[in-house]
């Protein structure tokens, strides 16, 4: 019974994720009444394409900077070809916190391959991409996203998968000695 204990134990410590990236997206806002401006910072995730093809130099580190509902491409690295904003709305509450983000672009392609558009991550959230009327939209309503200077906590899998299987190892055990 205990090597059991221990195996099933020792499985849960190799197979549960350990860390959570749980660090809530950083972006920098100011203004007030209506004139918010924010800067994000775009990084793709092209695993998922074809292995001949390389979109990162023409993605990575997309910066966007949005001022009264226009965005503009603000690295200079990326190729205006493959990533043209048509729409964007960046809801930005009074309190600096970000309400809701949408991005569409002119081409879902990317290099014009007929490649399906990657998954897009704005740091460490997702978005969902869709293909639709030949243009490629980004959509979020954020429920973790904070300021710099603020921190949002976020429960780790798999700690509290370890923490559950001690209470249970514990009671086993106290269960035994009673008997």
């Amino acid at each position: 019974m205990k090597n059991k204990l221990l195996t099933i134990l020792a499985g849960a410590i190799l197979a549960g994720p350990m860390t959570v990236n749980a660090a809530p997206v950083s972006y920098d806002a100011s203004g007030s009444n209506g004139t918010w401006s924010g800067v994000f910072q775009v990084v793709l995730d092209d695993s998922f394409l074809a292995p001949a093809s390389n979109l990162t130099p023409f993605f990575s580190s997309w910066s966007f900077s949005w001022t009264n509902g226009s965005t503009t491409l603000s690295n200079s690295s990326a190729n205006g070809d493959f990533f043209s904003p048509s729409i964007s709305n960046f809801y930005i509450n009074p309190d600096l916190s970000v309400n809701s983000v949408s991005i569409c672009t002119n081409n879902c392609n990317g290099s014009g391959t007929g490649l399906d558009w990657p998954n897009i991550y704005l740091t460490t959230n997702y978005f969902n991409a869709s293909v639709g009327e030949g243009n490629c939209c980004v959509y979020n309503v954020p429920v973790q996203w904070s300021g710099p200077s603020e921190v949002a906590a976020v429960p780790e899998p798999g700690s509290l998968a370890l923490l559950s299987l001690g209470v249970l190892a514990l009671g086993a055990t106290r269960r035994r000695k009673l008997n």
